[in-house]
């Protein structure tokens, strides 16, 4: 029988992820309900996307890996907000999954329907 050792684990949970960030392989982080592990020490760039995408030159190791799916509760929709892939929000008793990030339309009176391409319907509900 293999033996297992605990401390072998390294992994490191650093939360939320953050650009600008010094990350070492092994690294944990969470992102629009995701949980990532960093494969190569990097700095973060600005915009998670562009790091989970980016190649290391030279090499053909990803910086990150999804070890975790899941989605993020955000609450009632609200205006002038970033939305993420996986959010989930709820609007006039519905409960909708962000399938493309933006930022969400600039008032309540524009609502969720302005941006209706960029939201799958979750669950349906009642709105009290």
């Amino acid at each position: 029988m293999a033996e297992f050792r605990i401390d072998r684990i390294r992994y490191n949970w650093k939360g939320p992820w953050a650009g600008a960030i010094a990350y070492i392989k092994d690294d944990m982080v969470s992102y629009g309900g995701k949980t990532f592990v960093s494969l190569v020490s990097h700095t973060a760039s600005a915009d998670f996307n562009n790091d989970l995408d980016f190649l290391v030159a030279g090499e053909s190791t990803p910086k990150w890996e999804q070890v975790v799916d899941g989605t993020d509760w955000k609450g009632n929709w609200l205006p002038s907000t970033f939305y993420k892939v996986n959010d989930l929000v709820k609007y006039r008793g519905i409960l909708y999954n962000c399938i493309d990030s933006h930022s969400s339309a600039s008032s309540v009176a524009l609502g969720l329907e302005t941006d209706q391409a960029k939201w799958a319907p979750f669950a349906k509900g009642y709105n009290w």
